[in-house]
């Protein structure tokens, strides 16, 4: 089969990308996104499509760049903040994320991935008891049927046992939390 991406513009790839993407050939998206990145006048979507699929590929550092290329264009963006915040985290710089989720938050305080996944990196941090009144303010703000809310009670749960667990004083952290993600970053 014979590539002929040349012949199309930025939009006509951005559109087979997408279609690529809904199939899963995420390799396909992907040379077709950087292929529109290479020219100028970049759609902001480009990045953000392509840093979701970094992610997907646990390239982090990748992800994070493009996920701050894409802010620069759409600085509101909420998703946006919310998946640069959640690349930092997967890549280890846990302190970086919170900063991120804490200006998402400043935007959209009941944004409930971001409550979760804060008070997940508080966890992380060791930081228990902040991190339980963060899921109190998350449980008392959604309905049960939110994907976040069952979520949000077992990790509460956790948190109270090993709170109750650990010697006085001593709410160290850990990895244990981890078993609570889910995958952030599924593209379009």
């Amino acid at each position: 089969m014979m590539n002929t991406d040349e012949n199309f513009d930025a939009e006509e790839l951005m559109a087979f990308a997408r279609i690529n993407i809904e199939r899963n050939e995420l390799d396909l998206a992907l040379a077709r996104l950087k292929r529109v990145m290479a020219g100028g006048n970049v759609p902001a979507d480009a990045y953000t499509m392509a840093a979701r699929i970094y992610a997907q590929l646990k390239l982090f550092d990748r992800a994070k760049s493009l996920f701050q290329k894409y802010l620069t264009l759409a600085p509101d963006d909420y998703l946006g903040i919310f998946n640069l915040g959640m690349s930092q985290f997967d890549s280890g710089d846990v302190a970086g994320a919170l900063g991120t989720w804490d200006k998402l938050l400043a935007q959209v305080p009941l944004h409930p991935p971001t409550l979760f996944y804060k008070a997940l990196a508080m966890t992380e941090l060791g930081q228990r008891t902040e991190a339980v009144n963060v899921l109190d303010g998350l449980l008392r703000s959604i309905p049960p049927d939110n994907l976040f809310f069952e979520r949000g009670r077992e990790l509460r749960q956790k948190l109270d046992s090993e709170i109750k667990a650990a010697p006085e004083g001593h709410h160290g952290g850990g990895n244990s939390a981890k078993v609570h993600t889910i995958n952030a970053y599924k593209t379009e």
